[in-house]
């Protein structure tokens, strides 16, 4: 036991909001200062085609890891303002893969989940652990997210192995990538059958 607990959690939990802010602070606020544009005044990004998903990139500065407005204390959403006779539109793919997916495979439950708003990968982490979604932690949701991707493209164990990012570079285990990858085909049996009458064409 510690002499302080409830001191030292204090100070634990300031130093990860010193930690936050302080990322906040450099990448997003003084980070960008470099990027003005002397005649301009403003900040021109540069975008290109594609990312491996097929999405735009956009690059010095990065506009693809602004905070989300869940998560945007310093409000750094309210820097992007359009120029005069300007319009900014935001566009979040929110999972195009997945709904295109959906679509081309007809997959009665996933075309359910889209059209009534429920969580796809709450959905899949459910079926790999054998929770009912309400019980499903945040953990195990994320390890079925890129999990619910890869399949879409295809992805073995292995593939899905390399996407998963964890603390001190151990990988998952390919037995457990592969039970993920089984429970996203169970969840939802029109993308295996899909993917087998396209190998066949």
């Amino acid at each position: 036991p510690h002499q302080y607990p409830d001191v030292s959690i204090q100070l634990l939990e300031q130093l990860k909001n010193i930690e936050k802010y302080t990322t906040l602070l450099s990448s997003h606020i003084e980070g960008r200062r470099k990027y003005i544009h002397s005649v301009t005044g403003r900040i021109h990004a540069e975008y290109s085609p594609w990312t491996e998903t097929a999405r735009c990139n956009c690059k010095n500065p990065n506009g693809q890891n602004v905070p989300r407005p869940d998560n945007d204390e310093l409000k750094i959403r309210n820097f992007y303002i359009p120029g005069p006779g300007k319009v900014l539109l935001l566009i979040d793919f929110a999972g195009f893969e997945l709904r295109l997916m959906a679509w081309k495979a007809e997959d009665e439950v996933m075309i359910d989940i889209f059209t009534n708003g429920g969580d796809i990968h709450a959905k899949t982490a459910s079926e790999a652990t054998g929770k009912p979604i309400d019980q499903v932690e945040n953990k195990e949701r994320q390890d079925a997210k890129p999990v619910n991707f890869g399949v879409s493209y295809g992805a073995t164990e292995h593939a899905v192995q390399k996407t998963f990012k964890t603390d001190y570079g151990m990988r998952k285990t390919l037995d457990y990538c592969a039970s993920l990858i089984a429970a996203v085909k169970r969840a939802y049996p029109g993308i295996p059958r899909y993917q087998r009458s396209i190998e066949l064409d």
